[in-house]
């Protein structure tokens, strides 16, 4: 969450934050990003500015840029605690040829030769993590096809992710377009979608964030997806964790 403090009392243990935004009024245009000021690890952002007006200016310019950082930063730390005690026996390695990070609290559900689905339970509902492969698709990693991304999403929950009753299974909602952004996984281009996921034939809905990687030396897309269930309460850092847990992707052959 984000805090505001006047300069006067940034000190002491207000200095130890992870992730710091300084903006601020002064003579010259500054934008800048530093590392361990204050702490370690550290990130800090400084946006300063002879006006406000060109302070607003030069945020809204430099804002995409800004989060990527922290977000980054975000990860990193989320990623060093999973490492203290992580899910090791998810079997990745040996079908897929690559590896995640995942916490220990993750168990299997159901795998195939194709696709593994783990779970995470939580008090009032479940963290889920889908990963598998599609062979590779010009139509969706490359133009970016939403209609054959949304029906490829639609036929893996029919295939793999029923629901509660007879006949229900996960679809993409059909009232909001999921959102497709571009991004990389190491040297491998990729699509970065977030929507929200629900149930078909029962009352179930939630957030969801997918990546399909542009695996084309070994004719494949790579799909991995997370999805919470989580009924009333705020899903943020979830997603976060799954974010982090997908991101955390190591090619081991």
């Amino acid at each position: 969450d984000l805090k505001q403090i006047p300069p006067e009392v940034f000190t002491g243990f207000a200095q130890s934050s992870r992730s710091v935004l300084w903006v601020g009024i002064r003579d010259q245009t500054n934008i800048r990003i530093d590392k361990n000021t204050y702490a370690q690890p550290q990130t800090v952002a400084v946006f300063t500015a002879p006006t406000p007006t060109e302070l607003t200016e030069i945020i809204i310019s430099q804002s995409d840029e800004v989060i990527k950082t922290l977000r980054t930063q975000e990860r990193a730390e989320r990623l060093r605690r999973i490492r203290k005690s992580t899910y090791a026996n998810h079997g990745l390695d040996k079908k897929f040829g690559f590896t995640l990070t995942m916490p220990s609290a993750y168990k299997t559900l159901k795998e195939n030769e194709t696709t593994s689905w783990f779970q995470r339970e939580i008090q009032k509902g479940h963290i889920n993590l889908l990963v598998t492969t599609t062979p590779y698709d010009e139509d969706i990693v490359v133009d970016q096809n939403l209609e054959k991304i949304i029906a490829q999403h639609d036929s893996i929950g029919k295939a793999f992710i029923p629901g509660r009753l007879p006949n229900s299974h996960l679809i993409t909602e059909k009232a909001y377009e999921p959102y497709i952004y571009s991004t990389t996984f190491g040297k491998k281009p990729a699509l970065e979608i977030r929507g929200t996921w629900e149930v078909q034939g029962d009352f179930m809905a939630g957030p969801f964030l997918q990546y399909i990687i542009n695996d084309k030396p070994n004719n494949r897309n790579i799909l991995l997806e997370g999805f919470v269930f989580a009924p009333s309460i705020a899903k943020r850092d979830y997603v976060f964790e799954i974010e982090t847990v997908l991101r955390s992707l190591q090619e081991s052959r």
